[in-house]
């Protein structure tokens, strides 16, 4: 089997859904990579490290403050730290309308919980937010924090 090269762009997709507790299966999925490739590529490119860093810094601060000053959490993509942009949920659903996704917002009637569908595969918000960052990669457009799930 051939092996396919990470381009950095992927390798900093990766790391920044990664460094925000995606699982495996969502991050391959999202990276059309198998969950085996990701798992390899977290350990060759030191990402799984950086994680438990950042997350030892945290937990041990109790602090918010801690995380956001954290060297490695800062120097993610230095392009993101300079252009930093929150949109809100609702945002998310609208741009990815307007480039033709046919996303339904649905609310559960008993919890009351927002998820999404496109077509019959339902999305909770987090995946949906992977996707729109995803879709704004391809169009060479930095990702964006969205209120409420990004951390």
């Amino acid at each position: 089997m051939e092996k396919i090269q990470w381009r950095q762009n992927e390798i900093e997709q990766m790391k920044q859904l990664y460094i925000n507790n995606q699982p495996i299966k969502i991050i391959a999925r999202v990276l059309n990579r198998t969950p085996t490739s990701v798992n390899k590529a977290l350990s060759r490119f030191g990402i799984r490290q950086k994680r438990r860093t950042i997350l030892e810094k945290a937990t041990a601060s109790n602090k918010l403050n801690d995380l956001a000053n954290c060297d490695i959490y800062m120097n993610l993509s230095q392009q993101q730290t300079a252009q930093e942009k929150w949109v809100t949920l609702d945002f998310v659903h609208a741009w990815l309308r307007g480039r033709n996704v046919n996303v339904e917002k649905v609310v559960c009637a008993l919890t009351h919980k927002i998820h999404f569908a496109i077509g019959s595969a339902r999305l909770n918000p987090s995946a949906l937010v992977m996707l729109f960052n995803k879709k704004r990669l391809e169009e060479g457009l930095t990702i964006c924090w969205v209120e409420k799930i990004s951390c």
